[in-house]
């Protein structure tokens, strides 16, 4: 049954859940789904649920806040302390070994994810806290054309998705060895595979002796992905075509994106290299780099003196960086963690394409580390940063290189699809300008107002295609450019 909000800022009950709505009047309903029931999966698309499923998040509440608007803060509200409407929401506590993170689904479909502000447990023989867990999740409404999280007239509905799932283990979080990098560390670890004209993606091991008979193509896929989701908007035509433009030499590079910082990406595929030829042998690559793995390709080629070549000799011909973050991108910082975090869940979900529950897995096991409040464990986030150590370090005498080309994008909604216009303007305000809802277009060419890239060796994808950060690959100019730069 429905419960009657209290526009006072006064907490009402919801199946035991106490909701409190400074300024807002409308209901609120709690719903309980046990484990089996198809309501756990309601308000939230097939692809997201699978992937919840596969993370193990599952459903403690669902809080649905419907016919909400408003008003005035009345004197409760500004007793508060509030200056805008918010939902406060206290949630009993899941249970020992457990923790909680919420799911908020707007009325336009946004999705972003909120951690408590009090009361989560602080592990396994920690102290269970409060007997409730608070959540303050600002309000915004999908009517906003400027501050896309600020409120704004009538908000309609809101459904609060409280997920629960298993703490860390507490000797493991003591040695270093986050929830993220431990799963990153089981599921996605480092790997390398020969792309084929008949293999496609999927590729058989690397023959060195092989690989070292003449230039060869290196794959680098980017944040949260692996090399068979990355790149699987190439056509089969096209990997034939740039297998056979490389003889063969074709490899995939999976390293994981989470925990480990692109240099040390790059040693792990050096090692293979030094361990696998004689020294004196020389290995000369072209790189297509998506994403984050743009900086894993400069550090080979521009940082080998942290490497241990050993003798050998690896020459980085060419590097394409398609949507690299060659100047980082804000949300990469740890105020814009979530933002992040939100960026990605919106875009895996609104335009789910193959594999799209695969990254999502990892997204989400990065979301259930920071409800936990642990920010460590996760240097290859931090590593596009654009204020952080990594990137100042690797950026501290800009210069453009012989060989770097990059391709980037200004995502602008092909539709007035209201999802993809909310996520449209909650990127252009993060921003501030031209982006591919995950990083800013300039910055895969320039950094610090220094060229990176010639300017006739740069693609901007038009606004018109709606190119998002992981649909680089289904762009038919993309896949010509890059034969154009590789295979032609």
């Amino acid at each position: 049954m429905a419960t009657q909000l209290d526009p006072e800022g006064g907490y009402v009950d919801t199946g035991g859940v106490l909701i409190a709505t400074p300024g807002v009047s409308g209901q609120a309903e709690a719903v309980h789904p046990s484990p089996d029931d198809s309501r756990a999966d309601a308000h939230v698309s097939e692809v997201m649920a699978a992937a919840l499923a596969e993370a193990d998040l599952r459903v403690q509440v669902d809080v649905e806040l419907s016919d909400l608007s408003v008003g005035a803060l009345g004197e409760s509200g500004r007793g508060s302390g509030e200056s805008e409407p918010v939902i406060v929401a206290q949630v009993p506590t899941p249970g020992d070994g457990l923790a909680q993170v919420v799911l908020l689904v707007d009325e336009d479909g946004l999705l972003t994810w909120h951690r408590p502000t009090s009361g989560q447990p602080a592990g396994p023989g920690g102290t269970r806290g409060d007997d409730l867990v608070t959540y303050r999740i600002p309000l915004r409404s999908p009517a906003d054309t400027g501050d896309a999280r600020g409120p704004v007239g009538l908000l309609s509905k809101k459904v609060l998705k409280v997920l629960v799932f298993r703490l860390l283990d507490e000797a493991l979080a003591r040695a270093g060895r986050y929830l993220a990098g431990r799963w990153e560390e089981k599921h996605r670890w480092y790997g390398l595979r020969t792309v084929t004209g008949s293999s496609g993606l999927a590729g058989e091991p690397v023959d060195w002796p092989a690989m070292t008979a003449g230039p060869a193509l290196l794959l680098v896929h980017g944040t949260f992905s692996r090399g068979a989701t990355a790149f699987s908007g190439l056509p089969a035509e096209q990997l034939r075509r740039l297998s056979d433009a490389y003889s063969g030499r074709v490899t995939i590079f999976d390293h994981p994106t989470v925990s480990v910082d692109p240099v040390t990406n790059a040693r792990w595929f050096v090692e293979q290299f030094t361990a696998n030829v004689p020294v004196g042998a020389e290995l000369v690559i072209d790189v297509i780099a998506h994403s984050r793995g743009g900086l894993v390709a400069r550090a080979l080629a521009e940082q080998q003196d942290l490497l241990a070549l050993d003798g050998r000799i690896l020459d980085v011909r060419s590097a394409v960086f398609v949507g690299s973050p060659n100047a980082g991108t804000v949300l990469a910082d740890a105020e814009h963690l979530g933002d992040l975090l939100d960026s990605y869940t919106n875009m895996l979900d609104a335009f789910p394409d193959i594999g799209a529950v695969d990254v999502l897995q990892v997204v989400l096991e990065v979301v259930k580390q920071v409800a936990t409040g642990i920010a460590e464990g996760l240097d290859g986030l931090m590593s596009m940063n654009p204020g952080g150590e990594y990137l100042r370090t690797l950026n501290k005498e800009p210069a453009e290189r012989a060989g770097y080309a990059a391709i980037a994008a200004d995502f602008s909604p092909a539709s007035r699809d209201p999802r993809q216009l909310a996520m449209n303007l909650v990127a252009d305000r993060l921003f501030r300008g031209a982006n591919d809802l995950v990083v800013p277009r300039d910055g895969a060419w320039e950094v610090d107002d220094c060229s990176l890239v010639a300017a006739d060796q740069r693609l901007s994808i038009a606004d018109e295609d709606a190119v998002t950060h992981n649909s680089y690959f289904n762009n038919p100019a993309v896949q010509e450019r890059l034969f154009e730069l590789l295979g032609g």
